[in-house]
């Protein structure tokens, strides 16, 4: 396995374990333990930022909104660098995913009317590769762009 296949693989585990833990937050809710019922916790936490630390309180992972006041979850690496997020845009859901040096690799989103894509950047954040499923002939849609901005391949 390719370095870069070795990432989108990590990437894709991780995106799969926030979907399954959200599942799972749905599909519970409202359960509550006895342990809780009997402490009467409160059922509802509210809060415009939540942060979450490390033992040597080193942000990990921010619950948030962004500067256009749509939510968004941060994951943070060891180091407190960006290493994922998940973001709503213009009501556009996306996942983007950053490497080790605080630099944008990848975007997954579903836009509403241009639908599915995928994103991939160079190391200057520039984008590199397209990948799509066009909207009007939900035909899939590949284009490479290198490191100039020139088209190197498209299809169709």
């Amino acid at each position: 396995m390719s370095r870069r296949q070795y990432w989108m693989t990590a990437g894709l585990v991780v995106v799969a374990a926030f979907a399954g833990g959200i599942v799972s937050g749905l599909v519970f809710m409202g359960q509550s333990s006895p342990a809780k019922a009997a402490a009467g916790a409160a059922t509802v936490v509210k809060a415009s930022e939540f942060q979450l630390v490390d033992a040597r309180g080193t942000l990990r992972a921010s619950l948030g909104w962004t500067e256009t006041n749509e939510p968004m979850l941060k994951l943070f690496g060891a180091n407190g660098e960006i290493r994922a997020g998940f973001f709503l845009v213009d009501d556009t859901p996306f996942v983007s995913l950053w490497n080790q040096n605080d630099v944008l690799q990848a975007q997954f989103f579903i836009h509403s009317e241009e639908g599915p894509g995928l994103h991939l950047y160079g190391s200057d954040e520039n984008v590199r590769g397209v990948f799509g499923i066009n909207s009007e002939t939900d035909e899939a849609t590949v284009t490479l762009v290198n490191k100039h901005g020139n088209l190197v391949w498209e299809a169709p």
